[in-house]
């Protein structure tokens, strides 16, 4: 029985397969890291609205809370100006009464407002455009600041 071996040099194989090997790991790892950088570009892109929305949101709370406050605070001096006169009759500080009523008036009407925009949020109701008189509206507006201001003995002047 005869055996016959044919030898060949298979290292020149061994180094083309560890050097593409290491290129094909070399690729896997910079599309990986490329993938993260375009995953986290359109993550942040696509985060762009709701954070917007977001930052509105908290905005918009902080001016309801700020204009919900501003009528309570002047309910409060008003009824506290009338315990600094506990001799005096309804009728003599009735112009302090009234202006804690239309105060209370006015916080009503703007926690309707706010559920009012709820409800538009939701799709629940629409919102309808009417005149006003601006004269007015800025005279109603105005009118408890000068009563804190007279209050207060000062003045103010619209």
């Amino acid at each position: 029985v005869a055996y016959i071996q044919i030898l060949e040099n298979t290292n020149q194989i061994k180094n083309s397969l560890a050097t593409f090997r290491t290129i094909m790991i070399l690729c896997m790892v910079v599309f990986w890291l490329i993938s993260i950088g375009i995953s986290y570009y359109l993550s942040s892109l696509s985060m762009r609205p709701i954070i917007l929305s977001w930052r509105r949101q908290k905005e918009f709370v902080e001016n309801a809370s700020h204009e919900l406050r501003t009528p309570l605070t002047i309910i409060q001096n008003s009824l506290e100006h009338l315990f600094t006169k506990p001799d005096h009759t309804i009728i003599e500080e009735s112009e302090s009464i009234a202006q804690a009523l239309s105060e209370t008036r006015r916080l009503t009407g703007l926690t309707s407002d706010l559920l009012t925009i709820a409800r538009n949020d939701s799709d629940q109701q629409l919102l309808s455009k009417q005149m006003i008189n601006t004269q007015e509206y800025i005279e109603n507006l105005v009118k408890p600041f000068q009563e804190m201001a007279i209050i207060d003995g000062k003045e103010f002047i619209l």
